[in-house]
């Protein structure tokens, strides 16, 4: 979305508009930025962020994200988006015994902060009863500690790596300068997101959807 005002309030419009906004422990409409004192998160500092997928330490993740540009000043900070599903695919084609690995080990995920202790385990790579890929679930920012007896552990870092290579591989990623009056709407099932280093302010407001309202919308829509 282009050429929208850019407010809080404007965000918040096209959030409702587009479904129910989902209150997590960052509120309902948060604001990403680097004075963000009140939660522990990689999100509000200037640094690189690899691509990755939020909420894994959440036992239902968001289905959706929305990131709306307020301001913005400096260099760098482009947003970074990659398609998980076609990462995943690759894997299935060339190295068929990393995927099945990476649909097997369940992998932990904590987020932690005053009050809060979240925690939750998922394969990376989830798969409807089809044999479908249903959700990519990967991010090294909030990964747990966790123990596999040998052989496993190793069969499992090889996998988890041969993904990665794949997911910070450059010529998969679409890279998008989101500037004041500028939005993005992904699926945080599918698509990896993050951001270049930066300079200056770079200030966001967003919110999460859950997947069941954006599936029941684009249902809605359908039938008109």
């Amino acid at each position: 979305v282009e050429s929208m005002p850019p407010t809080e309030a404007a965000a918040t419009e096209l959030a409702e508009r587009i479904g129910l906004v989902r209150h997590t422990v960052f509120g309902s409409m948060w604001r990403v930025a680097t004075d963000v004192e009140d939660h522990f998160d990689s999100a509000y500092a200037t640094t690189h962020l690899e691509p990755h997928t939020d909420c894994t330490y959440m036992t239902d993740a968001p289905g959706t994200q929305l990131f709306c540009c307020v301001e913005r000043t400096g260099t760098g900070g482009e947003s970074i988006l990659v398609d998980g599903f076609a990462a995943a695919d690759a894997l299935r084609r060339d190295a068929p015994h990393h995927f099945e690995t990476l649909t097997e080990v369940a992998v932990p995920a904590r987020y932690v902060e005053p009050g809060v202790h979240l925690r939750a385990e998922r394969p990376p790579i989830r798969l409807d009863r089809h044999g479908r890929l249903e959700q990519v679930s990967f991010n090294n920012y909030d990964r747990a500690p966790f123990w596999l007896p040998e052989p496993e552990m190793s069969a499992f870092y090889e996998a988890y790596s041969a993904l990665h290579d794949l997911i910070v591989d450059e010529s998969r990623w679409l890279e998008i300068r989101l500037e004041p009056g500028d939005a993005v709407l992904f699926d945080n099932w599918r698509v990896l997101h993050g951001r270049r280093g930066f300079t200056g302010t770079r200030v966001f407001h967003g919110c999460y959807h859950d997947r069941d309202e954006i599936l029941s919308r684009r249902r809605v829509l359908a039938a008109r």
